[in-house]
């Protein structure tokens, strides 16, 4: 067994084997896309950076931005 460094420790701890990738998959919520775009307006992040973070669209991250913008964030898309 090769040596494990400390974040792959505790990595492996927080996720055994029999963890699949569909267990860490967690929803986009209003609440969870809100946050998002909240640190996008805020310049934490921009939309290139949390499209390739989290794996969707610009134009889906966009439109998020301008739902927070315009207080109507919701969740047709899931």
């Amino acid at each position: 067994m090769p040596l494990l460094i400390p974040a792959q420790a505790i990595f492996a701890q927080e996720h055994p084997p029999e963890t699949t990738m569909a267990d860490e998959i967690r929803p986009w919520t209003a609440k969870r896309k809100a946050a998002l775009a909240m640190e996008i307006i805020q310049g934490k992040t921009t939309v290139a950076q949390a499209s390739r973070s989290f794996d969707l669209t610009p134009s889906e991250v966009e439109e998020w931005v301008d739902e927070a913008k315009r207080g109507t964030v919701n969740t047709p898309h899931g």
